[in-house]
């Protein structure tokens, strides 16, 4: 029988369930069956599950909350989980606040072969249903419950779904794509939202390497800060025009009248164009300009350096246009880092997604042998062969160079599947729910993963 249920949950023993973002979809399931054997009286905080971080809230402020709360933790190791810092950095928490760590060996990963110091303490597979009965009978007695412990082989492939031989399993969504791409307007002090956020997250930022634009080559000007993953270029107007500008400006500087130009009712110069007037000494090509025509020249230039200064200040205060690169190595972290920082500029307008994939990933263009797979799906087709998804987003699946932007990329003339999500509007990320289409997608086999080529 499961426990009774606490409708309290401040009162609930927290079980904190921590994992590598490549298991999301087998910890996620693991957390369904765990409370519905706990009947409600335990708070299972994951942090890549919705229903323990509301959409909305500061990512890394919830885990460390539930972190403190804790009253077990289970860590869940995978090949993948041991090169992420986090997994060491959760399971050294635990041990340090509970002088203990539960380590379950997910079925890609065996209890013998862990490194260091995982191998210093005692852990357990999770390799089979009997396997999955002892993390229950873990939770019961560190917790004084009494959950129903036995579970059956039908439950635990539920969770853990062996993969059939030759079967090219959907991998996790960090491990098919190579990074996403936002392009939006930012404000003109972006870069310094950026440095606040990386702060309030505990994470340092740089500048980093600066890199040429390809396309433009030095006619444009971008700065640069990057954190934990996260890449943010910011064009800058200002910086652009600058060169241009001061020489136009010394052009326009006013002519100062002399008591001898006074005297002499005017000068002579060489003129290159109405404002550009130089040397004013008489020699050959030169003109005699009178006391009325320097007045009428230097109220010219007065305006004009008064329109220039007028629209340096607008271009400072103007939005910028903004590229944001996210790689594929944490992107609950990094999504969280990008959403809070679009909250902090405010950004609430037109914004472009391109998700780029590895070169094992492939992508159906076929307008029509996409739109016979996605019917009576989530997903439903537009007239000029995009997709609508959430929130009136528009998707295209094409083919793309990795250089879709203006940074140098090793590989840059292949091409690779790409998602492009585009949207009138948007405060964040994670409304445009890029991990469920991607694998919306999977399940569609829209988009395919090649097998690995045999050695």
């Amino acid at each position: 029988m499961p426990a009774a249920k606490n409708t309290s949950k401040h009162k609930k023993p927290t079980v904190f369930l921590s994992h590598s973002s490549n298991n999301r979809r087998e910890l996620v399931a693991l957390k369904r069956l765990l409370d519905e054997r706990a009947g409600g009286s335990i708070d299972f905080f994951l942090s890549s599950d919705e229903e323990s971080i509301e959409h909305g809230t500061i990512w890394p402020a919830e885990v460390r909350a539930a972190l403190d709360r804790m009253a077990l933790m289970l860590v869940f190791v995978s090949s993948h989980a041991l090169k992420s810092g986090w997994t060491y950095f959760e399971a050294g928490y635990g041990l340090h606040k509970l002088d203990s760590a539960n380590i379950f060996c997910l079925p890609d990963c065996e209890k013998d072969k862990l490194p260091s110091p995982f191998n210093l303490i005692q852990n357990k597979n999770l390799h089979s249903a009997k396997d999955l009965s002892q993390l229950i009978n873990v939770i019961n007695k560190k917790l004084d419950l009494r959950i129903k412990e036995e579970v059956t082989k039908n439950e635990y492939e539920r969770v853990f779904k062996p993969i059939a031989l030759g079967e090219v399993m959907p991998t996790q969504v960090d491990e098919l794509v190579d990074r996403i791409q936002v392009t939006l307007m930012s404000p003109r002090n972006g870069l310094e939202y950026f440095s606040e956020t990386c702060a309030e997250m505990g994470s340092g930022c740089g500048t980093g390497r600066p890199r040429r634009n390809e396309y433009l080559g030095d006619s444009e000007k971008w700065d640069h800060l990057c954190s934990a993953g996260v890449r943010i270029d910011v064009k800058d107007p200002h910086r652009q025009k600058s060169e241009y500008e001061e020489a136009e400006m010394s052009w326009l500087e006013e002519i100062d009248i002399t008591d001898n130009i006074q005297k002499d009712g005017g000068i002579w110069i060489d003129e290159i164009s109405e404002d550009r007037w130089f040397s004013p000494i008489r020699g050959e090509g030169s003109e005699f300009r009178t006391l009325a025509e320097i007045r009428e020249r230097n109220e010219r230039c007065r305006r004009k350096l008064k329109e220039i200064k007028a629209g340096q200040v607008l271009r400072d205060q103007a939005p910028r246009d903004c590229i944001i690169s996210i790689s594929s190595i944490n992107l609950n972290l990094e999504m969280s880092i990008v959403d809070l920082w679009m909250r902090k500029a405010a950004i609430n307008e037109s914004i472009c997604i391109n998700v780029l994939f590895n070169k094992r990933v492939r992508v159906e263009t076929s307008t029509e042998v996409v739109a016979a797979k996605i019917h009576g799906t989530s997903l439903s087709l537009i007239s000029d062969g995009r997709l609508r998804w959430l929130n009136n987003t528009s998707v295209s699946l094409h083919h793309c160079s990795l250089r879709v932007d203006y940074h140098r990329v090793e590989g840059a003339n292949e091409l690779y599947s790409a998602v492009t999500l585009d949207a009138p509007s948007a405060s964040s990320i994670a409304e445009f729910k890029i991990q469920d289409l991607v694998n919306t997608l999977m399940e569609l086999d829209v988009l395919r993963v090649l097998p690995t080529k045999a050695k």
